[in-house]
């Protein structure tokens, strides 16, 4: 596969989740966001690359690095096709890396890319890899990390503090309440506030608020006690639309998992979580 066929294929699994949608199946769509929670440090093209050609994968490296493990592929599996920085003189292909958060016609970077081959780990055996799931320790830092953004966050409007005081008194258990709080923040994170996302209706602003908080709490290994989220509203006619919210969610996700595990690391070293809005 080369780069021109990966961005097809990318495109082909984006219109295929757009048809669903259009259908009133959500399922894959919601499968897709399981993905990116396994893969929320990776790109959003690549999420989308890893569900088009293994949706169940759940931990991938490359042939090296899974030896380096003291793993070995086993004779005959299929790689998984990724993009990555080129180096050299290998065949690539020019993209321009948009930040999503400053507009599709803010360019920030032009980047050479080119083609990698990675395997899930069930492609591979050898010694076990240590699970690296999140305990009840991580879950308490975050908890207390959400208290203090959401609680302490005087841009937030009244009906969201409202919300957030309710969610108190309604004595949720602490998974519940840590979803809430991913939803009351999510909108913040998708910069809606900041005028560079005009024209969107407060239906796709909620799909888009629900989808990130799944993908958060999922990625935190934290259970959802409602499973079925309604994210239909992100329908909105074309592939492109469909694409572009994907995205923000995507980036917007990394980002914010990425501080808290920065901040969760700050904080096992020392137990006062100080947390800036």
């Amino acid at each position: 596969m080369n780069c021109k066929e990966a961005f097809d294929l990318i495109d082909n699994e984006i219109a295929a989740l757009n048809d669903a949608l259009r259908t009133g199946d959500d399922q894959p769509l919601n499968g897709f966001l399981d993905l990116m929670a396994r893969f929320f440090m990776g790109s959003f093209w690549n999420a989308a690359l890893i569900q088009s050609q293994r949706p169940d994968a759940s931990h991938v490296a490359g042939f090296d690095a899974w030896k380096k493990q003291g793993r070995y592929v086993r004779k005959g599996e299929r790689g998984i096709a990724i993009l990555c920085p080129a180096f050299g003189n290998r065949s690539s292909v020019d993209v321009d890396l948009r930040d999503p958060h400053n507009g599709r016609e803010s360019v920030i970077s032009r980047q050479t890319m080119r083609m990698n081959i990675v395997f899930d780990i069930s492609q591979t055996e050898g010694d076990p890899v240590p699970a690296c799931l999140p305990t009840d320790a991580d879950f308490g830092i975050w908890m207390e990390i959400m208290e203090q953004l959401v609680g302490k966050d005087e841009s937030l409007d009244e009906k969201t503090q409202s919300s957030f005081t309710e969610s108190r008194e309604l004595r949720q258990n602490e998974y519940e309440r840590f979803a809430a709080m991913v939803q009351i923040w999510a909108p913040k994170r998708l910069h809606y506030h900041s005028g560079l996302r005009k024209g969107l209706t407060k239906a796709v602003c909620d799909a888009e608020a629900k989808a990130f908080a799944y993908v958060v709490c999922h990625a935190c290994g934290i259970p959802l006690a409602n499973e079925n989220q309604d994210f239909l509203p992100l329908y909105r006619g074309s592939q492109e639309s469909l694409g572009e919210s994907l995205a923000y969610i995507k980036q917007s996700t990394r980002e914010w998992l990425g501080i808290l595990n920065v901040i969760k690391g700050v904080s096992h070293r020392s137990r006062s979580v100080i947390v800036s809005a």
